[in-house]
Formats: C-alpha cells, sequence, structure tokens
C-alpha cells in the first residue's frame, strides 16, 4: 500500500523540487516549496519636519590611541596652576552643526599641589567657541588636593541634564584650576579615558 501527498503552493510560491521519500513502510509524494527572494520596499522620502538622530564618543585629551595596551595611565603632559583665582588651563572646542539632545561626561584629571598649598580644580563648558561664545557654568563640583603627588579625581554622569547646559554646538569645555599660595607650585595633568558620549539630532 502506498500513500501518496500532495501539497498545492499558497498563491505566490514557486515550487523547487519534487521527489519521493520512503517513510514506515509508505512511499510519500511530495513537494517543496520557496518564498521568492524578499524585496525591501522602497525608502519612504523624506519630509519636512524629518530629523536624524545619531550619537558619537569623542576622547578630547587622547594622547594615545584609547585601545593601546593600558590607556587608563595614559595623561596629557603636566599643566602648571599658576593663579589663585581659577583660570583655564585646558580646553575642547565641538564645532558640529547638531543639536545637542544628551550628554554623558566622564572627566579625569589628576592634582599635585606645591608645600603649603592647596590645588583645587573644576570643570566647566560654555556655548559657544572658546575664542567667543557665552559664559562658563559649572559642569562638577569643586575638588581639592593637598598631595605633592599626582592624585586622580573623576566625575561622571549626564550632564545635559544639568540647568543651562547648551543644546546647540559649537561648545567648548574646560578644565579651570587654583592653588591657595601665589609663590607655590602646583599642577594637573588629564587622562585619556577622560570622553563624552554624545547623542545629537541635524
Amino acid at each position: 500500500m502506498s500513500l501518496e501527498r500532495e501539497y498545492i503552493p499558497p498563491q505566490g510560491l514557486e515550487e523547487s523540487w519534487f521527489g519521493i521519500s520512503p517513510a514506515q513502510g509508505t512511499t510519500k509524494r511530495y513537494r517543496e516549496f520557496a518564498y521568492p527572494p524578499y524585496v525591501p520596499p522602497p525608502p519612504i522620502p523624506p519630509t519636512e519636519g524629518d530629523e536624524e538622530l545619531g550619537e558619537f564618543v569623542v576622547y578630547p585629551f587622547a594622547q594615545d590611541a584609547v585601545l593601546s595596551a593600558d590607556p587608563t595611565y595614559s595623561y596629557t603632559a603636566e599643566y602648571t596652576i599658576d593663579a589663585t583665582d581659577y583660570a583655564e588651563l585646558a580646553y575642547w572646542e565641538l564645532n558640529k552643526a547638531v543639536d545637542i539632545l544628551s550628554v554623558f561626561a566622564n572627566l579625569v584629571c589628576a592634582l599635585k599641589s606645591g608645600d603649603a598649598t592647596t590645588v583645587t580644580a573644576k570643570w566647566q563648558i560654555k556655548s559657544g567657541v572658546h575664542a567667543g561664545g557665552g559664559s562658563y557654568i559649572d559642569l562638577t563640583d569643586a575638588f581639592t588636593e593637598t598631595s605633592t603627588s599626582h592624585i586622580d579625581h573623576s566625575r561622571s554622569g549626564v550632564v545635559s541634564k544639568l540647568t543651562s547646559f547648551p543644546t546647540t554646538c559649537p561648545i567648548t569645555l574646560a578644565l579651570m584650576a587654583k592653588k591657595t599660595v601665589a609663590a607655590a607650585d602646583g599642577k594637573a595633568k588629564i587622562k585619556s579615558n577622560t570622553y563624552l558620549r554624545i547623542g545629537y539630532k541635524v
């Protein structure tokens, strides 16, 4: 006794092959059908009001490749802290034609104090290019150091939630520092793993 089974393909399918396969003492005759290759629909043309969203990560002060053997211990050259009032030690400018949606920052610098003095530093940001633009606002709290050896100070978080944070480019990030005794020495340097993760729209 034999059993024949034939499948009728749904509309739009193509027959791929035909064969006979013995199974459990019976003969089954069957066909298999394959869907035609998928053809994606054409892209929807842009309309007024459409926005391009994206994200990028930058390492503004990286001196070596971030994927080097141990980037955690790579720093910029030392900056001298000269003033007893806050003064800019280093800056980075982002001049890209985008609107800023969010910014996560990981900011790390090492401070070293001279004898009989305390050094204090903080990160700030402003809207506009370095040579102009608006006024700096605090991105972090102030942190101090009295050690005569370099000590790391790290700050991280979603800084775009801060009041008055710039929402358009260009922007300028800066490390500010001061010392308590004018005649004493103070040094700072920035770790190469300092980075900004920026979400944007165009």
